[in-house]
């Protein structure tokens, strides 16, 4: 291999790796993100809609396919990588014109090639590019800044998840689950787990009818209303109340009852 080849391969190799690993910490960074974003929406507003969990994960999927095709599958569809390579050594040292690119299109051209040009003066353009090439530091074209941000938006949003992860393991494994199957029986748990604590069902006529509602999970809200359904001649009537405080427990009164509800 021509020296120029292999200093120009080399150059390509370390420019790839960069590349590759930036792409990798970029999607990364934009997948966690999207997915802490939509989990703690989720989280949040407690979705019980299917559709609106549906077009959460749809919204993920969304996001991580434009990772994948713009940190992946755009770099692939470049040209010829070693002249790309010295096109980007060309900008950077602009003394070398265009004959880095011409050395190389040289190099991969037979002798015999009339359609070439003058062998000689090819072989001149590579013999004088070799030893401008010699004296530059053409390693100075790798950026490594886009990679140190990368990694470092990466490593921050990383630090995020696996936080919460830590603080509520329960609550990210639900979240994850949720937007990876929206259509799956995972449900939030509930803020309140309210019921009735030993209801009447039968009374006689003229009787109070009371009722005691407390809370499962230790925390009644601050407004609750109880509804009554009533049937008047094939009529259904729905009355609605207010429910009073005393103690731990939420008290429903109706007095004198007179019809069956």
């Amino acid at each position: 291999m021509h020296p120029i080849t292999a200093r120009i391969a080399a150059l390509h190799r370390r420019l790839a790796w960069r590349e590759r690993a930036f792409a990798a910490c970029s999607t990364l960074a934009i997948v966690l993100a999207a997915a802490w974003a939509l989990g703690l929406v989720d989280y949040w507003f407690r979705l019980r809609d299917r559709g609106l969990r549906v077009m959460l994960a749809a919204a993920m999927a969304a996001i991580a396919a434009w990772a994948i095709f713009r940190w992946w599958m755009v770099p692939r569809r470049r040209g010829n990588a070693a002249l790309a390579v010295a096109q980007q050594v060309e900008a950077r040292f602009p003394g070398l014109r265009d004959r880095l690119s011409s050395s190389l299109e040289f190099l991969e051209q037979s002798e015999d090639d009339e359609t070439a040009g003058s062998p000689t003066l090819r072989r001149a353009v590579v013999n004088q590019t070799e030893l401008e090439l010699a004296e530059l530091p053409i390693e100075t074209i790798v950026d490594r800044r886009p990679l140190r941000s990368a990694a470092i938006w990466a490593a921050l949003v990383g630090a995020i998840v696996v936080g919460c992860a830590i603080c509520n393991p329960t609550v990210v494994r639900m979240a994850a689950m949720r937007l990876v199957a929206p259509w799956g029986s995972t449900d939030w748990p509930r803020a309140n787990h309210l019921a009735f604590r030993d209801p009447p069902t039968r009374l006689a006529v003229g009787q109070t009818f009371d009722a005691e509602l407390f809370d499962k999970n230790g925390s009644l809200p601050d407004d609750v209303r109880i509804e009554y359904r009533i049937e008047r001649g094939g009529s259904r009537e729905l009355q609605s109340d207010s429910m009073s405080r005393a103690g731990d427990v939420m008290v429903a009164r109706r007095e004198n009852v007179r019809e069956p509800f």
